[in-house]
């Protein structure tokens, strides 16, 4: 991921449109797995829509939606990510 990218929003900004992401593109997006993305549309953790089935989330929605959570930056997730990963190698 980029240094200069701080937060899941700015994330959504810099990456090419299209403005319809599918899970598995919130998935790849935002470095989870589809299971993750899921459940959190499952639990309506995130904004997402349903066209009959199929369920689409829209990049303006998920943005806007992540500018107003409080919580830790992009990097201080990564650096979490990081650190748990290296203590599981061990």
């Amino acid at each position: 991921m980029s240094e200069s990218v701080t937060s899941v929003p700015e994330l959504l900004r810099k990456q090419p449109k299209p403005e319809y992401l599918t899970i598995d593109g919130v998935a790849e997006l935002l470095g989870r797995n589809r299971k993750a993305i899921e459940k959190m549309v499952e639990r309506r953790q995130i904004p997402f829509r349903k066209h009959g089935k199929r369920i689409v989330l829209i990049r303006s929605e998920l943005t806007e939606f992540f500018d107003k959570l409080p919580g830790v930056t992009l990097e201080e997730a990564e650096r979490r990510v990081e650190e748990r990963v290296g203590r599981g190698s061990r």
